[in-house]
Order: structure tokens, then sequence, then C-alpha cells
């Protein structure tokens, strides 16, 4: 089965990714904002009719078909226009489009019995079709297929009754699946992904009313959602290269919410205008080095660029508030995630030994660090130290089309990366597994068969504690082979206009159901 990033995308993806899969947070830039990626300014909500949320997000719309998000403006807007079996920020994931839900005794099978009050924006009555057309289409999604990983069949009961069957029991079944987002299967099925993804149909609390070219989206609330319509009648979302233009168009009012940098902070707080949020993030960023490629197939030389980079400076630079020094490859916040594993701090001249007992003459030229724009200044540090231990290379910058082209199609030897991968290092196996190489995210080629069965065992373990400690084995392996080498993490600030009622979940999603303007 192909699995690929969980982006959460964020990217994250892709989030950040990614969600995710959603990538990393824009660079801060305080000087200028990229011609052309900021959308106008949108005048600020009326003081005496506040019936809109303005926001700001990262870089391109992207593609607004929910199996197909892959920037953080499609994960912001497909998550609102879109909805789920379970809600993925409850503590128990509380039935949603469900009604209610059954797990057998073997952690194999779970039966869902929708409610049946839900309907599309089209007036459609959501069926349990739907729901096995939803799952099915994402199994083959290149970006999240691993929500739908380790399922075997889906099963219509009747209209509103659909039963999941997995290949094996799955201590992440329940976690996965409330995050498949419900598209409605006759519609999607008619057309290409590309084709819904110009005016999408969903369950969610918001529809979609029109884009533009500047990266413009405008939705309005659903006075047929099923929980009920939204305080907040519009919602308007406009692009901006970075965080420091957020901040800058927040405090100018053109915007009511939006991640901010670090810089900004003092001055978001000083202002009676505007607040801060902090927020949690499973976020990891990190160097992609291919395992198959001279010198990179030799450990040592992966181990020397691991000690050769300097992550405080990054850091830094980059996020001085909000960012930490993490040379494991897993967030904190993961299930999985532990400190008894190897690490790597700054050592130039532990680096350089350990290229000479590599045998690698130097300099050597490694040709193209691979990054998107957001990732400048970490290239920029990464390059230098790089060069101080005589590994050369030149930094090219893609779109995150093109960048992930170059990263799927093998011709990556070393890039700069990052996303939220959810709250689990089973999630990794996006970037690690060996089934991954060439159709997935393992854009390392990196092949470890004790890694692969650790992360099985542990995928299909329904205890917590012994899940969390095969993860941490897996984890170990990892940090000493250095498929990648991590750099840091760091945590979301948004600002927000004073009197908006925000809520933000973990890894920076925006809850716009949730916010209402105080009184």
């Amino acid at each position: 089965m192909k699995r690929s990033l969980a982006i959460i995308l964020a990217l994250t993806m892709m989030v950040g990714l990614l969600a995710g899969c959603a990538p990393s947070a824009q660079e801060p830039n305080p000087a200028t904002t990229a011609p052309g990626s900021a959308a106008p300014g949108p005048a600020a909500p009326s003081s005496s009719a506040k019936d809109t949320i303005v926001y700001g997000y990262n870089g391109d719309l992207g593609n607004l078909d929910p199996s197909m998000r892959n920037t953080n403006g499609s994960i912001l807007a497909t998550i609102t226009m879109f909805d789920t079996l379970l809600d993925p920020y409850s503590e128990n994931y509380a039935p949603k489009l469900a009604d209610h839900y059954e797990v057998n005794d073997a952690g194999t099978e779970v039966t869902f019995y929708l409610r049946d009050d839900v309907t599309f924006h089209d007036g459609t009555k959501l069926s349990a079709n739907d729901v096995k057309y939803s799952i099915e289409n994402n199994m083959t999604s290149p970006l999240h297929a691993v929500y739908a990983d380790g399922v075997k069949e889906i099963t219509v009961v009747d209209d509103l009754t659909v039963k999941v069957i997995m290949e094996e029991p799955s201590g992440l079944l329940l976690y996965n699946l409330a995050h498949i987002y419900i598209i409605p299967a006759d519609l999607h099925a008619a057309m290409t992904s590309e084709k819904f993804a110009e005016h999408p149909i969903g369950c969610g609390p918001y529809k979609f009313v029109s884009k533009d070219v500047s990266g413009e989206i405008v939705m309005e609330a659903y006075e047929d959602y099923f929980l009920g319509a939204a305080p907040v009648k519009t919602l308007k979302g406009y692009s901006y290269s970075d965080d420091y233009s957020r901040a800058i168009a927040l405090e100018n009012g053109e915007i009511d919410i939006g991640r901010v940098n670090d810089a900004a902070i003092e001055s978001l707080k000083a202002n009676a205008k505007t607040k801060v949020m902090p927020g949690l993030n499973e976020m990891v960023q990190f160097v992609v080095l291919n395992t198959t490629v001279a010198p990179l197939d030799n450990p040592k030389v992966r181990e020397a660029i691991a000690y050769a980079i300097d992550r405080d400076m990054i850091v830094k630079a980059r996020y001085p508030n909000s960012g930490f020094v993490n040379s494991i490859l897993c967030a904190p916040t993961m299930e999985g995630y532990s400190t008894d594993v190897s690490t790597y701090t700054y050592d130039p001249e532990k680096a350089k030994a350990l290229m000479q007992e590599a045998g690698v003459s130097t300099p050597i030229d490694l040709g193209s660090l691979e990054i998107m724009a957001r990732d400048v200044s970490d290239a920029e540090i990464v390059q230098s130290n790089l060069a101080a231990i005589g590994i050369n290379v030149a930094i090219r910058q893609s779109d995150v089309g093109a960048f992930f082209d170059i990263g799927g199609n093998g011709s990556m030897v070393i890039g700069i990366f990052g996303g939220a991968w959810g709250g689990s290092f089973g999630h990794m196996n996006e970037i690690i597994g060996s089934s991954n190489i060439g159709e997935g995210m393992n854009w390392s080629s990196y092949s470890n068969t004790e890694v692969d069965r650790l992360m099985q065992q542990a995928t299909a373990t329904a205890d917590q504690n012994g899940r969390a400690a095969l993860f941490t084995q897996a984890l170990a392996l990892v940090q000493t082979d250095l498929p990648m080498v991590n750099l840091y993490s760091y945590d979301y600030t948004f600002g927000a206009a004073a009197d908006l009622d925000a809520v933000v979940h973990i890894n920076g999603e925006m809850a716009f159901y949730e916010m209402s303007w105080a009184n």
C-alpha cells in the first residue's frame, strides 16, 4: 500500500504538510515581502457589525480537495469546509459525523453509525457510501494515505452504517480515522481532484464561496450545519509570505488572526487592539540525506553532518522565543519521544575528525541543497556549517510542487524539510519506512529492517505504554543511522484581535467554528 505524508501537513505541511502534512512556518523577513506573495490588505471588519473573520495564512492556497491538502492555506480551508467521523481534538475521539461507534474485541474492526441529520453543502445527505469512498480515496492519496494505513476493507452495512476492517490490530486506528475528511462520493468520483478543488463541497461548518489567484479565499457559514450555524457568518483568508508580514497586517487591522514571528510578540502585547496566543506544535525541521548517494552512504559522513550544524544559531535567527534546539527526529509532544537516544551538539572539530575517519577527501561538492522559500535562513546557516567541514552545497529554492517532485523522484541528495507528523512517532514511518522509498516520502531512501519491524509492531500494539516503548526503540536506531539530521522544533505563536474569542488547536489549526466576537 502506498503510504505518504501525514501533515497535518501539515506541511505542513505542508502544515505542514503534511497537516497533515503541514510544512513549517514561513521565514520571518523584517525587510520585505516577496512580490506577489501577499494579497492586498483587506479592510478590517466593521466594529459595529462584526460578522467576518479575516485571517492570514502562509504562502500558496494549494489544493482544496481534503485528501490532497498540501499547504497551510489548504489545510486551514479544508478542515473548515469538511468534517470527520470523530473529533480529532477531543480526548477520546468523541463521535462527530458518527452518532456512535463500536470497536470489536480484537481491535480489527470499527463500526460507525452515522448521524441522520448531516448534509453536504449542495443539500445531499451524508451516507455510508460517502464514508467508504472517502476512506478508499484517502488510501490512494500521495499525501495523506497514512491515515488509512492498514485498512483492509470498508463495508457498507446500510445507508447510515459502515464498517472499517483492518489488516491487523492498530493502536492508531481511531487517531487515523479522526483525520480523514469526508467528501461526497458521487460528486468527487465524477471529476478529477483538481476540478473538485475548484469548487469544493463538504459537510463542515463553512462552505466555499470563492477564491482567486492572489490567494484570497472566501467561505460563509453553512446554515444547515448539523451542530448549528457558526457564530461568525463570513471567513476571508489572505496569503502572506511570512510571519512578519502577518504581524504587521494584524497591527494595521488588515487581518484578525494569523501566525506571527517572535520579534512581533512584545509589540502585539503592548497594543490594546491585539493579543498573543501561544500554541503547541508537533513540528520537526530536518536535513534530508540521501543514504544511497556517496559520500552520504557512509554513516560517519552523516554523523559528521549532525555534529557540524549550529542548531542554536538557527533557532536564534528564526524562532528565538518559540523555537528550541532538538537534534532528535521527533517532537517532544509525540508518542515515542525520548531523550534516551543519541543526540548531537555543535562540534565542528569532531565533525572534521569523522570526515577523516570516513576517508573522504575534502572539499567535496554535494550539489544542490534543496529548499522551499520558507527555509532560506536555515539553509544559509547549514550551507556555512557544511563548508566549514569541507562539504560544499549550492542552495536551490523551488516552489512546493517542484520541491516535492525532486524529493519524490529520488534526485534529492540533500535538502531541508519539516512538518507536523501527528501525535505519534508512528506517523514518521512516512519518511523512514522502507515501503515508502520511491512512491512515498522516504526521500533519504533509508532502509532498516529492524526499524520497519519495530514500527509495525508498535502500530499494532493497543497498549499505549508498550506502543510508546517500541516507537522509542525505533527512534533510537534512526538517531544512530541518521537518514535525516534534525535541527529544531518550535511552537507556534498566533496574534489576534483583542476582541476576537479565538481558538487555535495543536499544530496551528484555527478553529473558526469555535470563534466569535466579544460583545
